[in-house]
C-alpha cells in the first residue's frame, strides 16, 4: 500500500462530505481543497517518515505517536480537468488512536497484541 491505490471517491449523504476508503480506513476529502465527483478515481498513497513530520495527517499526534510519522496523499485529476496532489490532514483528537494502528499495520506490526504500545 505504500506504493499508493487507485479508489473511487464516495459521497457520504448524513455528512455531506465527499472521502475515499481504503480497506476499512475512511479519509474524508476537503471540499475547499479538492474538487472531486462521485465515482471520480484518485490515487491514495501513505507515507512513512523517520523521524515524524511536520505535516503528518492526525495533527494531534505525540512526537512518540507513529501516527507522527504519517503522511496521506491524494492525487487524481480535479471536476475541471486539472491534476491535483494534495496531502490529507485531520485535526481530530481520536483520529491518533485509528493512525498508530495503521502505521502498526503498515509496519507489519501484530495489530491484535498492543499491550506494549500506547495510545491504540
Amino acid at each position: 500500500m505504500l506504493g499508493g491505490m487507485d479508489v473511487p471517491v464516495r459521497f457520504h449523504k448524513r455528512g455531506s462530505c465527499f472521502y475515499v476508503s481504503v480497506s476499512h480506513w475512511r479519509f474524508d476529502l476537503n471540499r475547499q481543497t479538492i474538487s472531486v465527483e462521485e465515482g471520480d478515481t484518485v490515487r491514495v498513497q501513505f507515507h512513512i517518515s523517520h523521524p515524524m513530520c511536520n505535516d503528518c495527517y492526525a495533527t494531534k499526534s505525540l512526537p512518540t505517536d507513529p501516527a507522527s510519522r504519517l503522511k496521506i496523499s491524494i492525487e487524481g485529476v480535479s471536476a475541471r480537468g486539472q491534476p491535483f496532489l494534495v496531502w490529507l490532514r485531520n485535526t481530530g483528537e481520536m483520529v491518533v488512536f485509528r493512525m498508530n494502528t495503521l502505521v502498526d499495520m503498515l509496519e507489519n506490526l501484530d495489530i491484535h497484541d498492543p499491550s506494549h504500545r500506547t495510545r491504540r
